[in-house]
């Protein structure tokens, strides 16, 4: 059931509209020392990618996908390469949890609830325990 909540929760921000934009501000406004890697990304594609892979990894999630682990800790260990420490690794998914958890408080009056926070957070958990 928790995991169908994550799902349930994706589904209604973005009735709200497009997460890109949302999410990149976000992630920039708290973390600027991250706009350099995206200076060559004058079109957005990396960042496009960036959001649907991440996007495709919480669906895997929440399908079960038994390769889910080994895909996330390759893209764990390719970030390594663009100086994206592994600790920083988890900012960007607790981003796109943040602003899901605002579009479904924003839109849907409340819909937001605590067993929303702990399916999401369970997830998050579950990604950083997945190691190199």
């Amino acid at each position: 059931m928790s995991r169908a909540l994550i799902v349930e929760t994706l589904e209604k921000a973005a009735e709200a509209g497009d997460l890109f934009e949302p999410v990149y501000a976000a992630l920039l406004a708290r973390h600027p020392e991250f706009a350099p890697h995206f200076a060559l990304d004058t079109d957005k594609s990396v960042r496009g990618e960036m959001l649907q892979t991440a996007l495709e990894y919480i669906l895997l999630y929440t399908d079960e996908s038994p390769s889910l682990d080994a895909q996330l800790a390759g893209t764990r260990s390719n970030h390594l390469t663009y100086d994206i420490e592994d600790e920083h690794f988890m900012i960007f998914f607790e981003v796109i949890r943040d602003i899901v958890a605002g579009e479904n408080t924003k839109e849907n009056k409340g819909a937001w609830h605590d067993e929303h926070a702990k399916s999401w957070d369970d997830m998050l958990a579950y990604f950083a325990a997945i190691k190199l």
